[in-house]
């Protein structure tokens, strides 16, 4: 069984560790399709930004801003409309992790766990 899991909905595909180890630095890959107004609006809450410190987000956002316990980040899309963006994320703490990404009114929850 591999410890990446991936998570596919018709506009976002989001590939991302299962399994983590506390203080150690992972990778979270999200690809994203524009809606109507050709736009890519990520919004992610829940334990990605309560138990991991982002380090770093590539390509930087056009925008980025907080919304309750959450972040919106826009994104340029390509030609076909879609936007490829890669979070570098370190969990701090031990347990289970939910979080949410939510994306042209589809959302996708990431579960994980992170191990001492």
């Amino acid at each position: 069984m591999s410890s990446e899991d991936e998570l596919l909905d018709r506009d976002l595909d989001i590939r991302y560790q299962r399994f983590e180890r506390n203080g150690a630095a992972s990778q979270l890959q999200v690809k994203a399709k524009a809606g109507s107004d050709g736009q890519v609006w990520l919004a992610i809450d829940g334990a990605l930004l309560e138990r991991f410190t982002v380090e770093s987000i590539h390509p930087q956002p056009l925008v980025a801003e907080a919304f309750g316990s959450g972040m919106r980040l826009q994104f340029q899309p390509d030609a076909q409309g879609w936007a490829t963006a890669y979070l570098t994320l370190r969990p701090d703490g031990v347990g289970p992790a939910k979080s949410v990404a939510r994306l042209n009114g589809q959302s996708v929850t990431l579960s994980q766990f992170i191990y001492p």
